[in-house]
């Protein structure tokens, strides 16, 4: 075996590390000298101790950790509605601070453990072992022991190449050298090693440390990088660190929110609600400016109402205030509508007496323009003893009067002095509605009626109970309040006498069925009861009423159903079709009308009579098929009600051209 592989093979045993602060101060002046000077050539190779494989990591991390800080930093950054993070974002700043910390602590320990350094710092190749200086460990490995050499390479964002001595059973060692000197350096150690290899080294530099009985107690191990100490130190580090970087993360959040929000009400808002670090000065200055601003952008009553409200003692509420009186004052006087609102709405106002002195006058010139009674009433009522009062009530007396002129000429005396009577209670009560109450005719009347016809005739006689059944008439009556309601509002619109229908009238209260039921009474309680049973059959409503009691009575007539074949009536439509198997025989009757009138107070019930019935012959048109019952007494029973309806205006009012017809032709019924 050579005296290289014998070196070899022993070199590993000679690698040392030990502690500078241990070694004795004339051993550390004498290997200062020698790492100095080396001789007089110097030393071989000289470089910076370059990070090694976990620095590197930790560098790449720290990287990593810092756009982690800044992505998490700029969430939500600067936004009005969240000013500042939670503390509970803390833990994530530490945790994104840590690699950080720990990079700082690592180069702070290196950078002092460099100043109180003896030796100078560093990696020195010597003639026979390669040296390296790091804080305060000492590490000697001795040439025979490198199995290669490496470089020089330059890695990225370093400015000098490193170079790399490859040792057996341990990890790499590299260095950085200067890039103009890193090619020589690198051939210099190489050639150091060979020589080492070679058995040809030149003067042991480190005799006198490998004589010390310091250094066979060394451990032979390589350097060792104290990273559980480090990261110890870099805990409080990380805290301060991730602390004062979210505090001035919400800091310059804050800031921009607030920049942001700028002149906008919603967003300041939003802001101070969410407690932004300027909240109170945003809520008593800044919010009530913006928002003031603001309200005389938009220029309304409304704007300057809810600034008012909302911000009631700031700098700028009494301006605001004046403004708003002035501008909804200036709205107001559009319509009496509109003052009464303001005088309402700003009770407080500087212009109210001038609104309580517009009012009665705006509401009569709207009330004249009108020309309605509900209108000149409320003059009356709301501004008593104005002139503005007196003035409504003069015209709406004068609406009456002219209602009243336009009643007279009709036939029924009763009816002429009903409505006198009653546009002077209207005029009083302020226009109630007049009810228009029909009574229908009781269906044991009808049916005693079919058996009294019968009774009296051999041939059988249809029945006409069914054709006047409560549906039926209820049909009738409004065709009858149709026409009143069409001719009252020719003399008297609606504002001066409005009809309306009201509640059917209860069965007339038999007298017989009276005493009866009397009777069943003791002596001292008749009297009482007889009262109020009439009462309640008389049912008044309290209101004026025009009555419309009907009955429907035989004359013993008998209507016969015959064909015709008069070509005019075919052509027309009027043929009753083909001949019934049997004669037909239907009975004749009249309708009796009995009209009252009321106005309450009045003592007197105006009223009037009329009888209508059918004419005495008719034509129908029953289709391919007989006429039926229904059709025949309907169109008995309409016609005898349109009659009623013509001449219940003509007992009011006089009658229209061409409006009084009293014959019943076949030409003016309806087919």
């Amino acid at each position: 075996m050579s005296a290289s592989d014998d070196a070899a093979e022993a070199s590993p045993l000679e690698v040392r590390t030990l502690s500078i602060a241990a070694l004795p101060k004339e051993l550390v002046r004498e290997l200062a000298s020698v790492l100095r000077s080396d001789g007089p050539l110097g030393p071989r190779v000289r470089g910076r101790m370059a990070f090694v494989s976990k620095e590197k990591i930790l560098s790449a991390a720290s990287v990593v950790a810092l756009l982690g800080l800044g992505i998490v930093s700029a969430i939500q950054l600067g936004r009005p509605c969240s000013p500042h993070d939670s503390l509970d974002f803390i833990p994530l700043f530490l945790a994104l601070g840590l690699p950080i910390a720990l990079l700082v602590t690592r180069a702070f320990e290196r950078r002092l453990a460099v100043a109180r350094c003896p030796l100078p710092a560093g990696v020195f190749v010597l003639s026979r072992d390669a040296v390296v200086v790091e804080g305060d460990q000492l590490f000697v490995a001795p040439l025979a022991s490198v199995a290669g050499t490496s470089g020089p390479t330059r890695v990225p964002g370093s400015r000098d190449p490193e170079l790399s001595l490859w040792l057996e059973g341990l990890p790499a060692l590299s260095f950085q050298v200067a890039g103009k000197g890193a090619a020589e350096a690198a051939a210099r150690a190489e050639a150091a090693i060979e020589s080492v290899r070679r058995g040809e080294g030149g003067k042991d530099s480190l005799a006198e440390l490998r004589r010390a009985s310091l250094w066979d107690r060394a451990p032979r191990v390589g350097l060792r990088a104290h990273y559980v100490r480090s990261l110890l130190l870099s805990l409080p580090v990380a805290a301060l660190l991730g602390v004062a970087l979210f505090f001035a993360r919400n800091e310059v959040s804050d800031a921009m929110a607030l920049a942001a929000a700028s002149s906008d009400t919603t967003a300041l808002r939003c802001y101070a609600d969410n407690g932004g670090a300027r909240a109170h000065e945003v809520r008593t200055r800044t919010l009530p400016d913006a928002a003031y601003a603001e309200a005389l952008r938009a220029d309304t009553p409304d704007a300057l109402a809810s600034f008012v409200a909302s911000y009631p003692g700031t700098s700028h509420t009494d301006e605001a205030r004046a403004q708003l009186y002035d501008r909804a004052y200036t709205d107001a006087q559009e319509s009496s509508w509109s003052l009464r609102a303001f005088l309402e709405r700003y009770p407080d106002a500087p212009q109210i007496a001038d609104v309580r002195a517009a009012l009665p006058v705006m509401s009569l010139r709207e009330a004249i323009a009108t020309d309605d009674v509900g209108a000149y009433t409320y003059v009356i009522h709301q501004y008593p003893g104005t002139p503005q009062a007196l003035e409504a009530t003069r015209r709406r007396h004068a609406r009456y009067e002219t209602a009243r002129a336009s009643g007279n000429g009709g036939r029924e005396a009763e009816a002429t002095a009903f409505l006198a009577a009653l546009f002077g209670y209207l005029e009083a009560q302020e226009g109630p509605d007049v009810l228009v109450r029909f009574r229908t005719p009781d269906s044991e009347m009808l049916s005693a009626f079919d058996d009294a016809v019968r009774s009296r005739n051999d041939e059988p006689i249809e029945r006409i109970a069914p054709s006047f059944s409560y549906r039926l008439n209820a049909q009738r009556e409004m065709l009858v309040f149709d026409r009143l309601v069409s001719a009252f509002a020719r003399i008297a619109p609606n504002d001066v006498l409005a009809l309306a229908h009201g509640r059917p009238l209860q069965p007339a209260l038999g007298e017989v069925a009276l005493a009866a039921q009397l009777m069943e009474l003791p002596e001292e309680e008749r009297t009482d009861e007889e009262a109020r049973l009439r009462a309640a059959a008389d049912d008044d409503s309290g209101a004026p009423e025009i009555r419309v009691l009907y009955d429907v009575l035989p004359t013993f007539g008998v209507f016969d159903l015959v064909e015709t074949s008069d070509p005019l009536a075919d052509l027309l439509g009027g043929s009753i079709g083909r001949r019934p198997a049997a004669p037909r025989h239907f009975a004749g009757f009249v309708v009796h009308f009995d009209v009252e009138m009321r106005v309450p107070g009045e003592p007197t019930r105006r009223r009037f009579e009329l009888d209508v019935e059918p004419p005495a012959s008719f034509l129908v048109d029953g289709g391919e098929e007989s006429p039926t019952v229904g059709t025949i007494y309907e169109l008995m029973a309409t016609r005898a009600f349109d009659q009623l309806g013509e001449r219940l205006v003509a007992a009011f009012f006089a009658p229209s051209e061409g409006a009084d017809r009293a014959d019943l032709g076949s030409d003016d019924l309806p087919r």
